[in-house]
């Protein structure tokens, strides 16, 4: 339990006592209000200005933590916490008077998906001279949505602690998570040292593109992706579940023509790899059920001869068949042995053709062999292509792609300050930015924060290892039909199973 200080204890013991709450809204961009030009608007439900400090934790910028600030009297209203298990648990909302035309206009413009909020209770009457540690911080996290109107201003806030008692969501969903990075739905810790640096200092760089030494997450740059393991290993070492003959897995080389590929053979007494014809239905077997098991069929090995860590492969479908050549779902392994197997990742392939796309794995471990399985594909029919190309690069990079940059309220360079911009790319010590800045950072002199961030879709929740809390809307993975909608066969040359009726499997 934490431990109040005593003119906080002694203040909310007295017969007599008085107690404000104060509200320290961090915005994306500074805006100008009636205050000023301001990044963070400090106000309190009290009738006149409270002077008081500056939180002294994050999302304060470093530069004014526990510093004196005054708090603009502004007439709100706290509503009670949603204690639902639904979506909105612990989520509550402050309403507002508004001021003016004017200030509707200004808060209207905010991009309020950014915005971040601390509310904290200070006494007003207390004896002594107030410290910046007597105050209890009530809530910290995001707004998730702001209506603003002519008569008022609703926030909608959810908190990054309110209940640890939360049962996160288990099941697998896509495409677009509800959720944001490190909120108390994601479960992600947000201000843990692999997700956010709280200072760094500009080594170089332009309006929309920067370097920062101190970054070396990503170690692959924008003109080169490093050094391809797969298209180095010998035919012998990517070895498959099975393959159609005239297909095997090595064809998944870069150096490969284009009508070459990978395609497992389904034919015959293979087609029991992929299901078991039961009743005019193909019953998936125990061997090939769930979505984090390396027996998956059809499946494509590496043996890499010492221990790797590709934090990228970029993968391509077989062009030109249609969609039910292309794959969905692919699942990443990694073993030490050959034999014991471990879940990296998931992937979902986009369904496009022609086109090779990153699968990043930025905190993969280093293995000898490693293991792509396809669970399902994008349409019904052909289940004997897999993929056209395999790459795999130890070089990452995009560790930051979806992040924010905010700049210090104190940066020197006046433009820059609270000033917020999401990074669409990360490269070795590189970023890019979304928009172009006000102003091009000094060099050594302009400082900002970076925080991780998240796409909201699944395959960037999968980036961060975090699939298990990905809260998009469902998309029944887990069942697939084996031939077309119509039910008809085809035959195994072609991708098919053949010899059956209506064949489809369920799970």
């Amino acid at each position: 339990m934490t431990t109040l200080t005593s003119t906080v204890s002694d203040h909310a013991a007295a017969s007599m006592s008085g107690w404000t709450e104060i509200v320290d809204i961090y915005l994306p961009e500074t805006i100008t209000t009636p205050w000023g030009t301001l990044a963070i608007l400090r106000v309190a439900s009290y009738p006149v200005e409270v002077k008081f400090f500056a939180p002294g934790l994050a999302p304060e910028p470093t530069g004014t933590r526990n510093s004196a600030a005054v708090y603009k009297s502004w007439p709100m209203k706290r509503g009670p916490v949603a204690n639902s298990s639904g979506e909105f648990n612990d989520t509550f909302t402050i309403s507002g008077s508004n001021v003016s035309g004017e200030w509707a206009a200004m808060l209207t413009d905010v991009d309020w998906r950014r915005a971040r909020m601390m509310i904290r209770k200070v006494p007003i009457q207390a004896p002594a001279v107030l410290t910046h540690n007597d105050a209890v911080i009530l809530f910290t996290g995001f707004v998730r949505s702001a209506r603003i109107s002519l008569e008022a201003v609703t926030l909608s806030v959810s908190s990054d602690i309110g209940s640890f008692q939360q049962t996160f969501p288990s099941a697998t969903f896509h495409p677009s998570c509800r959720f944001r990075y490190g909120d108390d739905f994601c479960g992600t810790i947000k201000w843990s040292p692999a997700n956010y640096k709280p200072e760094l200092t500009c080594t170089s760089g332009s309006d929309r593109l920067a370097l920062w030494a101190s970054l070396t997450e990503d170690a692959g740059t924008e003109a080169s992706f490093g050094t391809d393991l797969v298209n180095a290993l010998a035919d012998s070492a990517i070895t498959t579940s099975t393959a159609l003959s005239g297909f095997e897995g090595y064809k998944v080389k870069s150096s490969s023509t284009d009508s070459e590929w990978f395609s497992a053979d389904f034919s015959g007494a293979n087609a029991a790899r992929w299901g078991i014809l039961t009743q005019g239905y193909w019953i998936i077997p125990d061997s090939q059920h769930g979505l984090a098991n390396a027996a998956l069929e059809p499946y494509i090995s590496f043996d890499f001869g010492t221990a790797k860590t590709p934090r990228l492969w970029r993968v391509k479908g077989v062009p030109g068949l249609g969609r039910e050549a292309l794959c969905r779902l692919l699942l990443l392994f990694g073993s030490s042995n050959g034999t014991t197997w471990n879940h990296v990742s998931y992937f979902e392939h986009p369904a496009e053709q022609y086109k090779m796309f990153d699968w990043n794995v930025p905190n993969a471990t280093a293995y000898r062999y490693w293991r792509i399985c396809m669970r399902t594909r994008w349409a019904t029919g052909k289940l004997a292509p897999v993929l056209k190309t395999v790459e795999a690069y130890e070089n990452g990079r995009n560790y930051w792609r979806g992040g924010r940059i905010t700049f210090a309220a104190d940066t020197p360079t006046a433009a820059l300050r609270g000033i917020s911009r999401t990074v669409s790319a990360s490269y070795y010590h590189t970023l890019q930015l979304d928009r172009p800045l006000p102003a091009t950072p000094v060099v050594g002199s302009d400082k900002f924060s970076l925080q991780r961030g998240c796409t909201n879709s699944w395959n960037h929740c999968c980036e961060h290892g975090n699939w298990a809390n990905h809260g998009g809307w469902p998309d029944a993975l887990g069942t697939e039909l084996a031939a077309d909608a119509s039910g008809n066969t085809q035959d195994a040359s072609v991708g098919g199973f053949a010899g059956a009726p209506l064949q489809r499997h369920i799970s």
